[in-house]
């Protein structure tokens, strides 16, 4: 799919993209995931059987199976960062993470309870570094997305959990989680960055 990508004859462009990988995990009891809960990050930590035992539908099944034997840890999103890093300096362009994140959905929507098992903060936290360090390990910026009111908790205007769940990261060390320049509140209660 990156060599496909048209490359604009503008240097101010910034090519975005999304890492929510696997969905499984990221949006566990979501949409048509609902049935699915209790994966965690990394998928070897958890069982298949117990996991299917939830899960009805048959297509769901061969997605949920794939996804999971899939392995995803903390060594395959480095190799996924550094594809697209040799894309753009083979390309000349810059690149960001504009979306990454992993759902955190009891009372969300309206949500059944059943979702009050995935997934578990350790989970998230592992994922989100994972997926970080990896950006940062390769030149990539990246930005922290949540929605809904619980996505991400919030002591006095900043996160309570790990310092990387905020921020623009480019190229500039944040010192402490009171020192995560452009985040703010959103509408929704969640975290966002901000220019």
């Amino acid at each position: 799919m990156l060599s496909q990508t048209p490359i604009l004859p503008d240097p101010n462009v910034i090519y975005v993209f999304h890492e929510y990988s696997p969905n499984i995990v990221t949006h566990q009891c979501i949409g048509g995931l609902s049935t699915v809960k209790g994966i965690p990050h990394p998928t070897y930590l958890g069982n298949l059987q117990t996991i299917l035992s939830g899960v009805t539908d048959p297509n769901l099944q061969v997605q949920v199976t794939t996804e999971f034997n899939e392995n995803w840890y903390s060594g395959r999103f480095p190799r996924l960062m550094q594809i697209i890093a040799a894309w753009a300096r083979t390309s000349g362009v810059r690149v960001m993470m504009n979306e990454m994140g992993i759902e955190r959905p009891e009372g969300v929507g309206g949500l059944p309870p059943v979702c009050l098992a995935a997934p578990t903060d350790a989970d998230r936290g592992r994922y989100l570094t994972d997926v970080r360090t990896a950006a940062e390990a390769n030149g990539i910026a990246w930005n922290y997305f949540a929605s809904g009111p619980t996505s991400l908790k919030v002591k006095r205007g900043r996160p309570s959990g790990p310092r990387m769940l905020c921020g623009w990261r480019c190229g500039v060390q944040l010192s402490s989680p009171d020192n995560l320049p452009g985040c703010n509140m959103g509408d929704s209660g969640g975290i966002h960055s901000v220019f």
